[in-house]
């Protein structure tokens, strides 16, 4: 099965950049203090394999990144840099995910399919902080990045309505210290798939994703709260 989802979703992006000659950074919320989108489009890829009756492995990927510029109405510390009040900041934020599961079916019956999972979400995230001036030079400019993987439990739910409609339920989560990370990530997904022939599937969810943690990292020392939350739509191909 392949799948390709494009949602729009509501963003909430708030990330924290400290140094060890100025101490703790500021909280920036790269939405309202940067102009960034609180609501934007983006898309999910998915693909998975059934291995006997029971076993499945999915794969995904989706990039969440978006750039602004704005005027600050306050004084920002990031990292070993300070931006003053109505300074214009141009603004980037990424995160990439790709995830791999392990799915167990341990109930399946003509009608419901209940599986466990686990896997892990592979993190690439990057903050960005120019000043704008005139033209198109930029300068203090600080970044922050941070790469890594996650591991993630979780369940998913089949239930069979009818020959054509399904209803489904994903959730992942989990709140843990791996390596440099601290925090929690959840990623739930419901809502209902209509397959039109036996190879072509429509659904639409409603998808939630947090992403919450604390970071030690070489190049970021701070912290980073990112979700979203709005309808998916998925077209998917079965073979």
């Amino acid at each position: 099965m392949f799948a390709i989802g494009g949602f729009r979703s509501d963003f909430d992006t708030n990330i924290r950049v400290d140094s060890r000659d100025l101490g703790r950074g500021t909280d920036v919320s790269f939405e309202r203090d940067l102009g960034l989108d609180s609501s934007d489009s983006l898309a999910r890829y998915e693909a998975a394999a059934r291995i006997g009756d029971r076993h499945r492995i999915s794969v995904t990927y989706f990039d969440a990144t978006r750039e602004k510029s704005a005027r600050i109405q306050r004084t920002i510390e990031f990292g070993d840099l300070v931006y003053d009040v109505d300074l214009r900041l141009h603004g980037e934020f990424e995160a990439r995910v790709a995830e791999i599961l392990y799915h167990y079916a341990f109930w399946s019956s003509d009608r419901v399919r209940a599986e466990a999972l686990f896997g892990l979400h592979q993190l690439t995230l990057r903050a960005r902080l120019a000043a704008e001036l005139s033209g198109t030079d930029e300068a203090a400019v600080g970044v922050a990045k941070a790469s890594g993987p996650l591991p993630v439990l979780g369940t998913s739910i089949f239930w069979q309505l009818s020959k054509r409609w399904r209803f489904d339920f994903h959730a992942q989560a989990l709140d843990a210290e791996f390596n440099d990370f601290s925090g929690r990530v959840l990623d739930v997904r419901t809502g209902f798939a209509f397959r039109p022939t036996d190879h072509f599937e429509v659904a639409l969810y409603y998808n939630r994703f947090d992403l919450d943690l604390d970071l030690d990292k070489p190049r970021w020392s701070g912290s980073l709260d990112f979700d979203y939350q709005g309808p998916q739509l998925n077209l998917a191909a079965r073979f």
